[in-house]
């Protein structure tokens, strides 16, 4: 179930469940400049692509990559 899932996932990040009160207090704690700094470390990292299908048929990596730099 979602719930089982939800604590095993806490299990494995923080090694123990977390409180509701504190999951919330943590929430709670994210402002702008968190926000700015997660933005910047994506914008900053090296892209990646995955893909499925008919592979021969996509852009090539540099390519796509241009148009993100």
């Amino acid at each position: 179930s979602a719930r089982c899932e939800h604590l095993a996932r806490q299990l494995l990040i923080y090694g123990r469940a977390m409180p509701t009160s504190e999951m919330m207090q943590r929430i709670d704690a994210v402002d702008a400049a968190a926000l700015g700094r997660v933005a910047n470390r994506i914008g900053e990292s090296k892209l990646s692509l995955a893909a499925l299908g008919l592979v021969g048929k996509l852009e090539s990596f540099d390519k796509l990559s241009a148009r993100f730099h």
